[in-house]
């Protein structure tokens, strides 16, 4: 159920060690925007085991974030 004034962000982000290269690279990919946490759920089962996904399955991040208020810092989309 929508709880008024809220989305919930649903991102895939994972640490992937480059060859060659001394720090380690930070991937965030923002998989959508969802009206219910239960939604954002259902799509992580959907797409869970798709190539790119399958390698990191505790990478996903479900967000609530409210509306119409600014934030008191940055959300990186």
């Amino acid at each position: 159920k929508l709880a008024v004034g809220t989305i919930w962000l649903l991102r895939h982000r994972r640490i992937r060690k480059l060859p060659n290269v001394h720090r380690d690279r930070e991937s965030i990919i923002t998989r959508g925007f969802f009206a219910s946490e239960q939604a954002a759920r259902e799509a992580i089962a959907r797409h869970r085991d798709a190539e790119g996904f399958i390698d990191y399955p505790d990478a996903w991040d479900i967000r609530e974030l409210p509306l119409d208020v600014l934030l008191p810092e940055p959300v990186a989309v």
